[in-house]
Parts: structure tokens; C-alpha cells; sequence
């Protein structure tokens, strides 16, 4: 996910350069030692859902994933920071657009009907802002978007967009035919083309599974991981396919193709991956445990034929929007309801990768681009509620959305609810504590029994000051949830921060005992102790957060805190340089060059 300043993102940055160029055939720079006077003619942008350094990298050092190797070789690879909530279509409306979720408008999978009827997957019509492709339409730039979140309906740009409600409809009857949704394709008259180029997920050749899955043939019947992996893959055929089409259909200055096999079969299959789990058997290890590093493969395999596609002097860009939960914290969920929201997204940085097709440049021009005003989609007829079920349905096998009730106006009031709990949590991690306060009340008094709304409640009246109101609602939230060690957590902390220290210790010392043997809670301990006044205590649960997850900056930053409380300069400088240290990692790749030396 690219890292913000002023609301622009890094991939808008690059391409309102690129637009400038275009226009004005400004000279460039070449990125070597030599200057070169011939521009990279296009670029081509990549999205891997919820790609992470952490499968990457051990990937690299066993000389796998060969076409990103020399990709990262011939330019250059960084973190990229996401945003809260880690929701994909907020998150690639935001890198599309360079606008934070409250700006674009984009607030979760999907959106009541206009007419109030039902819920559809959500549109581009919703959107508020426009998004690069509209501006690089504007510019007289053609450009190709192949299955973007949020693109249905196709907007009509100089160029392509293949929506992402490209594979809706498959029939279940292999013979029967399967009308491309309206909407999907703009031109229009490109529509037989990618209707015909999808690989459904019932004609996917059982070969190209078998390379996924090599252990295909020892799977039961009523085991169904190697039908949700075809369908899954399917998709992701299709996707490329689409994105073959576009490209060859005409000359293009840019194209933008979004995946998002990693994510959803990550959902399904990253709890095999070894190390093992404690609820997954070693059979389902044997059968299924390589599979998320296959799925990286394919995507691999498909980089380079698009790369190939694309040709020289093509500038490329990869990124991610977020990282994937891959090791010892991976979530367990087995046995948890449906009805309840699973979150496999790593806090840490997805990756992007800034590379130069054979010929590499730097653009380096001014641009006076703007995308303030809103986008030129023409206003359009509501889709059918039906139209996009299938993708909803999807979405909730996924986890993604809590099981929707079957009552209409139920549904459509928990997606109100949840779109607006998830623009506040975008408030909220941009320190607009007041507007975001305003939005967790209501939700609150709407649903006093979903303990998230009261917990970001808390966050927001603490960072305002407002301890007191803090304090009632973390004891209205802890009434509620007796044993909730989260809302223990919080009510310790308003205790301490009104003045109530000895309640405060009282408190802190039922959650010491209890989270013995959880390191997941050191990092909240810790910050207790630091407000408590209690530094020993805060360097010992940093301590034990630092020794959990060596590779988190968290636990290196709350001991250099802890220490420097304690007066311990020097070693507090050491735990800031570690912390350092760990943010500067990934941004070496020595492992790259040498698997390709």
C-alpha cells in the first residue's frame, strides 16, 4: 500500500509525472550511470493482494519466483505502509486515487441498492474522486484497468476497463452459455473478446491444478480445498486473460491489472503452510502446506508472460496493499461462527516493487494535474441485486463480511453500520479523533452489544483527552464482557490516567496473572506500566513483545520508551537502532543478486 503525504500516493506521484511527459515531452533521466534521452514508452502496474516480503523473501533465497528476481534486480523494492481498515477495495480505491477512504468514498465490499431493495458489490459510481485512469483519459493517455476493485460499471476511458465482475454468471452446465454482464467491458465491442478469453472454473484443466496441488488425486470427496483452489485460480486465469486482450487490442500508455489470488486462497489455505498449527493434522500439512508458495509461483509465471506482453521500455510497478499473516501469529479459526468477521491481514507493509522493463528510466518533471473534481463516469442504471450475489456470497465464505441476515432491511442496516465503523477507524488512524468519536456514539447506542464500537470509543475519547469518558465507557464495555482482558486492559489504562493509580495497579495485576504465557498481550502491558509509572515493568513486557516477534519494530520501540524513562540512554538508543534496523531490512537484496549472479 503506497505511504501518503498529503493525501497523494506514491503510484499517483509516478504516473502524474508520466501524464506530464506524455504531454510534454520533457527529457529524462536515466536511472544509471548513463543518461538516456529515450523515455520508457509505457506502465504497467501490477496489484498482488496481501503479497508479503515475509513468503518473498524465503521464496528468493531458494531461487524460486525468477521473473520478480530480475524485476527487483533491474530496479528497486521497498515497504510500502497500509492504511486502517485493512479492507482491499478501500485500499486499492486509495492507491487508485491517491484519497484516503473518507475522501473516495469507497467503504466496504459492498453497498445498499440506490432503491433500497437488497446489497450490491460496491461501484464505481460510488466513488467520489477520480482515479488515475480517469485522469490519464483526460490527458489523452490510453490505458487498460483489468478487474480493479470497485470498477463495475466500466467507466468509459480512452482505453479498457475489464471490471471486477468479469467471471459473475458461470453456469453450471458446461455447454451453456455465459453472457458477460453488462457493464463489465468498456468498449463494448470488446466484449466477446474477454467473454471468450474467461477459463471458467469448471473447465479449468486439471493439470494446471495438479501444479498447484500435487497431491490432488489423495484429496477425499467431501473434501472440497481443490474445487475452492479452481475456482479461486479460475478467477485469477481469467484476470490475465482479460488483461492479454486489452493490451493487444491496441497501442496503450498505461495498464493497471489487480490479482487477488493471494488473498483469497490465502484465506483458505495459509493455515497449512507450515509451521504447522495446532489444529491442523500433519495429512492436511502433506496435502496442502505448499500450496500458498504455488499460488506465488503462478503469479510469478504470470508476471513474466505480462511483462513479456508488455515489452521493452515499459516502466513496471508491483505492489501490495497489505501483508498476510504467514507465521506463529497466523489467527486459528477453526471452529469461530460465521458470523464473525476473520482478519488475516498483517499489520506489517505489503511490498512494492519500482522496476524498468529492459530499459530503465526516471521521470523526473513537474505536473499540475490535479483529481479533485469528481470522475466522469456518467450517472447509470442500478444493477440488478441479483447481478452481483454470487460475488457477496463469496465474500462471506472468504470472511471478509459477517453472514448476512435474510431479511432485506436487516442487511442493508449491517452494511450502513459496518461502512460507517470502518470510515471512522480511517478517521481515527489519521488522529481525526473528534469526527471519528462522533461516528463510534452512534454506533454505539445503535448496538451497545458490538464490543469494537466501544473499543474504538475509548481510543478516540483517550487521544482527545477525555479520560473520564473513557473510563465509563471501558466500564460499560467491561460490565459487558466480564472476561475480556482487552477491555481490562483499557479500563486500567483510564484508571491510571484520571488519577486512580491504586485501582489502576488493582486492575493491571488480575491481567499480569492472566496473561501469563501470552506474549500477545506484552505490548499493551507494557504501555500500561510506562502510564502507570512502573518502567521496570514496561522494559519487561517490551521485552518479552521484542523476543515474540523479532521482525515487529513494535516491541524493539516500546523497550527504547521503557528505557529511557529508566535513564538509560544508551541502551535506549540501541532498541531505537534495532527498531531502525528492522524498517531498513527489506529495502536490501542481497539474496536477489545473489541467486541471480
Amino acid at each position: 500500500m503506497c505511504y501518503y503525504r498529503g493525501h497523494e500516493s506514491a503510484l499517483g506521484n509516478i504516473l502524474r509525472n508520466y501524464t506530464a511527459h506524455h504531454r510534454t515531452h520533457t527529457t529524462m533521466h536515466s536511472t544509471g550511470a548513463n543518461k538516456s534521452d529515450r523515455p520508457a514508452k509505457r506502465t504497467l502496474i501490477i496489484g498482488w493482494d496481501a503479497a508479503d516480503w515475509m513468503i518473498l523473501d524465503p521464496l528468493f533465497e531458494r531461487g524460486r519466483m525468477p521473473r520478480l528476481r530480475q524485476l527487483i534486480a533491474n530496479g528497486t523494492r521497498a515497504d510500502l505502509g497500509t492504511l486502517e481498515p485493512k479492507l482491499s477495495p478501500l485500499l486499492w480505491t486509495s492507491i487508485a486515487t491517491g484519497k484516503t477512504a473518507d475522501k473516495h468514498g469507497i467503504l466496504n465490499f459492498v453497498e445498499p441498492q440506490p432503491d433500497g431493495s437488497g446489497l450490491r458489490v460496491s461501484q464505481s459510481t460510488t466513488r467520489k474522486t477520480k482515479a488515475i485512469w480517469n485522469i490519464l483519459s483526460q490527458a489523452g493517455c490510453t490505458t487498460n484497468v483489468i478487474g480493479w476493485y470497485a470498477s463495475h460499471p466500466a467507466e468509459p476511458v480512452r482505453g479498457h476497463i475489464i471490471s471486477n465482475l468479469l467471471q459473475e454468471g458461470e453456469p453450471k452446465n458446461l455447454d451453456a452459455a455465459w453472457p458477460i454482464l453488462p457493464g463489465v467491458v468498456h468498449p463494448e465491442a470488446l466484449a466477446a473478446s474477454i467473454a471468450d478469453s474467461r477459463q471458467g472454473a469448471r473447465s479449468f484443466p486439471r493439470e494446471q491444478l495438479r501444479k498447484l496441488l500435487p497431491k490432488l488425486d489423495e484429496i477425499g470427496k467431501n473434501d472440497d480445498h481443490g474445487a475452492t483452489l479452481q475456482k479461486l485460480m479460475a478467477y485469477a486465469a481469467s484476470i490475465e486473460a482479460a488483461a492479454h486482450v486489452a493490451m493487444a487490442a491496441g497501442e496503450w500508455d498505461a495498464t493497471m491489472i489487480f490479482f487477488d489470488a493471494i488473498d483469497t486462497v490465502g484465506h483458505h489455505f495459509m493455515q497449512f503452510r507450515p509451521p504447522r498449527m495446532a489444529h491442523v493434522s500433519d495429512r492436511e500439512v502433506r496435502l496442502y502446506g505448499d500450496v500458498m508458495d504455488r499460488v506465488y509461483e503462478w503469479h510469478d509465471e504470470a508476471l513474466g508472460r505480462l511483462l513479456d506482453r508488455a515489452g521493452p521500455d515499459t516502466t513496471v510497478l508491483l505492489l501490495s496493499d497489505h501483508g498476510f499473516h504467514s507465521g506463529a501469529n497466523r489467527p486459528n479459526l477453526k471452529g469461530l461462527p460465521r458470523s464473525g468477521a476473520w482478519n488475516w491481514n498483517r499489520v506489517g507493509t505489503g511490498p512494492m516493487v519500482c522496476s524498468w522493463h529492459r530499459d530503465p528510466v526516471w521521470c523526473r518533471v513537474p505536473c499540475a494535474v490535479r483529481a479533485r473534481c469528481s470522475t466522469s463516469h456518467p450517472l447509470r442504471s442500478p444493477c440488478s441485486p441479483f447481478e452481483a450475489s454470487a460475488a457477496i456470497k463469496q465474500l462471506v465464505a472468504l470472511g471478509y463480511l459477517a453472514a448476512l441476515p435474510e431479511d432485506a432491511r436487516s442487511r442493508i442496516d449491517l452494511v450502513s453500520r459496518e461502512s460507517r465503523f470502518n470510515l471512522a477507524v480511517s478517521l481515527m488512524s489519521r488522529n481525526r479523533y473528534a469526527e471519528a468519536a462522533a461516528l463510534f456514539t452512534a454506533l454505539v447506542s445503535e448496538r451497545p452489544s458490538d464490543v469494537r464500537y466501544g473499543s474504538c470509543l475509548v481510543q478516540c475519547q483517550t487521544a482527545q483527552g477525555a479520560h473520564a469518558d473513557a473510563l465509563i465507557t471501558a466500564r460499560d464495555l467491561l460490565a459487558r464482557d466480564p472476561s475480556s482482558r482487552e477491555f481490562r486492559l483499557m479500563l486500567a489504562h483510564a484508571l491510571a490516567l484520571t488519577g486512580d493509580l491504586a485501582s489502576s495497579l488493582r486492575e493491571s495485576g488480575i491481567l499480569e496473572k492472566a496473561a501469563v504465557g501470552k506474549p500477545e498481550f506484552a505490548l499493551g502491558l507494557a504501555a500500561l506500566a510506562m502510564v502507570q509509572g512502573r518502567y521496570d515493568a514496561a522494559a519487561q513486557h517490551a521485552g518479552i513483545a521484542a523476543a515474540n516477534d523479532p521482525h515487529n519494530t513494535a516491541g524493539h520501540l516500546a523497550l527504547a520508551r521503557a528505557e529511557l524513562a529508566r535513564g538509560r540512554f544508551e541502551e535506549a538508543a540501541g532498541h531505537a537502532l534495532d527498531a531502525l534496523e528492522i524498517a531498513q531490512a527489506m529495502r536490501s537484496t542481497p539474496s536477489v543478486g545473489a541467486a541471480l549472479a
